[in-house]
């Protein structure tokens, strides 16, 4: 279950658990990345948001699907940001190889990378995110605000 902490630096959203390949994909744990990644993606319909000199494309040139289930479209959309992250180094460092999961802890990749991305995209906390842009399902929603 994604959970919503308060930080020195502002409220973070956190995964209870893996989401992806074989991960454990707990329903809000998956519609949380779900979201951080339309976030991200819509962000890039605008030229170079993150200055990279790379633009993310939608790998189904489609919209991804804010249900909490993981399948064949969220691992695309995974797999495709990932790639995408990697390809600039000497921006962003050294990145794990594409696994096609995300971690809230280990040595692979974090939930903090897009929950980041998503931030600067916007320059909002994702749940202040979550709250105005009006296609977050109600289910996801009361997680973090308990509407």
């Amino acid at each position: 279950m994604a959970r919503l902490l308060k930080t020195p630096f502002g409220y973070r959203i956190n995964l209870d658990a893996s989401v992806g390949k074989g991960g454990a994909n707990g329903r809000s744990d998956v519609g949380t990345l779900q979201f951080a990644l339309r976030q991200i993606y819509r962000a890039n319909d605008k030229p170079d948001p993150y200055n990279t000199g790379t633009t993310l494309k939608s790998p189904d040139g489609g919209v991804l699907e804010v249900d909490g289930g993981y399948g064949p479209q969220t691992s695309d959309y995974i797999e495709a940001y990932q790639t995408w992250r990697r390809m600039r180094p000497e921006i962003w460092g050294q990145l794990p190889g594409v696994t096609g999961v995300f971690e809230q802890g280990g040595l692979g990749w974090r939930f903090m990378t897009p929950q980041n991305d998503a931030v600067s995209a916007y320059g909002r906390p994702l749940v202040d995110q979550m709250t105005t842009v009006g296609f977050v399902p109600q289910w996801l929603l009361a997680q973090f605000i308990g509407t």
